[in-house]
């Protein structure tokens, strides 16, 4: 994936240790880059609870590996990767349910 992303026209794919040195302000490798928005997206790993060694599921990993599109999909978890796949998998055209323990979805954010 990050061969698609290097060779992309209008993506600057850097690659090292990054750190805020300002406002608006990143420095990766001793180059300082500026942008009016600066977002961190920081990637998390699927954590599949004991008991579902049994059970078919998707990782955020493999469920980028289907080849057909399911007509419904249960997202487990309202945290920003399980909304973000599943509102590209609405768009594709599936039916979509999350399920999230918690009160709200995304938990960390205002209400």
């Amino acid at each position: 994936m990050t061969q698609g992303i290097a060779k992309h026209e209008y993506i600057t794919l850097f690659r090292g240790e990054a750190r805020f040195d300002g406002h608006k302000i990143v420095t990766v490798n001793g180059e300082q880059l500026t942008a009016e928005e600066v977002y961190i997206n920081v990637g998390a790993r699927p954590f599949v609870p004991d008991g579902y060694e049994g059970v078919p599921y998707l990782t955020n990993q493999s469920i980028l590996e289907l080849e057909t599109l399911p007509e419904h999909l249960i997202v487990v978890g309202g945290s920003y990767i399980g909304l973000e796949f599943g509102q590209m998998f609405r768009r594709f055209g599936s039916q979509v349910t999350i399920i999230e323990m918690a009160d709200t979805i995304i938990r960390r954010e205002d209400p």
